[in-house]
């Protein structure tokens, strides 16, 4: 048993036949083309996927003027009274080389009539607001997630702390 597996473990032997040489050659290629294929998949999906950014960066005449990912949510905020069947939890923005995408996730209260119609709206007032108010026309997409559909009781409303960063953790 221990000379079987000297000869298993020795380069020379292995390479001794034409066979086992080509058999060698062709593992030591589609290894090298399976690693290649993965660091490529890496970068590939690297380089185009959204980043979670916190803000947006509006050149200015003297400057930059950052507006915060919290100036965008409470800006949102304020939507609420135009459409009281939507209850808005969460506003995400993300990046992906200079193009921005915001994700606003909320609940529908069937009552407002048809979600579709009732989006659309909603998403078409997002942009005037972000437009008017923020000056931010940078954002090429607007998702909009729907979370709960209520049927019989109002949604309740977003409370303020849904539009404020949590608290650092204590002791960090």
């Amino acid at each position: 048993m221990s000379d079987f597996w000297m000869q298993l473990t020795d380069w020379r032997t292995l390479l001794t036949g034409e066979f086992n040489r080509g058999y060698l050659t062709g593992v030591a290629v589609t290894v090298l083309c399976l690693i290649g294929l993965l660091v490529l998949r890496t970068l590939i999906v690297s380089s185009f996927r959204y980043r979670n950014t916190p803000g947006i960066v509006l050149p200015q005449e003297n400057g930059e003027l950052f507006v915060s990912r919290a100036a965008i949510r409470s800006a949102l905020g304020a939507l609420q009274s135009e459409f009281p069947y939507i209850a808005i939890n969460r506003v995400r923005l993300y990046e992906r080389r200079s193009v921005f995408s915001l994700r606003v996730g909320f609940d529908f209260d069937a009552r407002g009539g048809r979600l579709p119609d009732y989006s659309a709206a909603f998403k078409q007032r997002i942009q005037e607001v972000l437009q008017q108010q923020l000056g931010i026309d940078a954002i090429r997409d607007i998702r909009l997630e729907v979370g709960n559909v209520g049927h019989d009781e109002a949604l309740p409303k977003t409370t303020e702390h849904a539009f404020h960063e949590p608290p650092p953790a204590a002791g960090l």
